[in-house]
């Protein structure tokens, strides 16, 4: 008898961590360039600095500056002091050179400081990471309702008299022909034409693109809430900006926090469209209209000045 070898199963975990890593880069991204480092004094940061200087607080959720230097790197520290803060600083550069410094945390013109992201030891790239992990298992799920709306239905014939009637009733039913009449003696086989088909892509959609505004929420970054069914309120809209603004600022608030006690020329502030949206002064901001009568009104009134 002839040997045979089972077929090698195809790596699924390995597309999925591609797929997953596509998603991850994604948000990071979008978090870096939605945050603007700048030196205070006269000079001019490097860009590939600012970038470094970001990427690391977002994936270390700190990043480390040496006075003596002039250099950010990735830092991790040692020791612990009474506050329970770590007494030496190890710096480390991306080509895996590293050097150490006392820990500092007055201001002095030769100290060496961690900058946190936020107050709490917390990555930031992992809350990114847990949530578009999420996204791509409701991707995968989407994926195989769909699929399986797709798949065959075996059903095994007597005679091919049988078959024949059997076909041509499937086929009036795909045709959607509200009454489709049979011989007698197909009824088991009818039975296994299934009509119900439980169709749940659309629901998961709809789950992880509220996933997906969570995440666009903590980024700093307004979503347009493509699932709401009912018109969005001014108010609603202004609690979700601030929302957004006070996520993103308590990144932005303790880089800056930091960086001016210990007297460093550096400067963090919010890039983008946000930044305008939360600058308009709220005398402006209608309470209890929705967007949607008020565009409707501005559309109105145009339509009159045009005839």
């Amino acid at each position: 008898m002839e040997n045979l070898k089972p077929k090698k199963v195809r790596d699924l975990a390995g597309g999925r961590a591609r797929y997953s890593s596509t998603a991850f880069a994604e948000f990071s991204n979008l978090l870096i360039n939605n945050l603007k480092v700048e030196r205070t004094d006269s000079e001019k940061l490097n860009a590939a600095v600012e970038g470094f200087i970001k990427k690391t607080l977002i994936e270390d959720g700190q990043v480390g500056y040496d006075c003596i230097t002039q250099k950010f790197a990735r830092v991790k520290g040692q020791g612990v002091n009474e506050t329970g803060n770590p007494t030496t600083l190890i710096f480390i550069f991306r080509n895996g050179s590293t050097f150490s410094r006392p820990a500092y945390y007055e201001p002095d013109p030769n100290g060496a400081y961690i900058i946190p992201a936020m107050e709490q030891n917390y990555s930031i790239a992992s809350m990114i990471k847990n949530i578009t992990d999420f996204m791509d298992e409701c991707d995968i799920a989407i994926l195989q309702n769909i699929k399986a709306s797709k798949a065959p239905l075996y059903i095994v014939m007597k005679d091919e008299e049988t078959q024949l009637s059997l076909m041509h009733a499937i086929q009036e039913q795909q045709e959607g022909q509200p009454v489709i009449i049979v011989s007698e003696g197909l009824e088991d086989a009818i039975k296994g034409i299934s009509t119900n088909y439980n169709y749940i892509a659309d629901k998961l959609d709809e789950i992880k693109n509220k996933y997906r505004d969570r995440l666009f929420n903590k980024l700093g970054i307004m979503s347009a809430n493509i699932d709401k069914k009912e018109r969005v309120q001014v108010g609603e809209v202004n609690a979700t900006t601030g929302q957004c603004v006070d996520y993103i600022y308590m990144i932005i608030d303790t880089f800056n926090k930091y960086c001016n006690y210990y007297n460093l020329p550096f400067k963090m502030s919010l890039n983008g469209s946000l930044e305008e949206l939360y600058e308009i002064p709220m005398e402006e901001k209608d309470n209890g209209e929705d967007y949607t009568e008020k565009e409707d009104e501005e559309d109105a009134g145009d339509a009159g000045e045009a005839s």
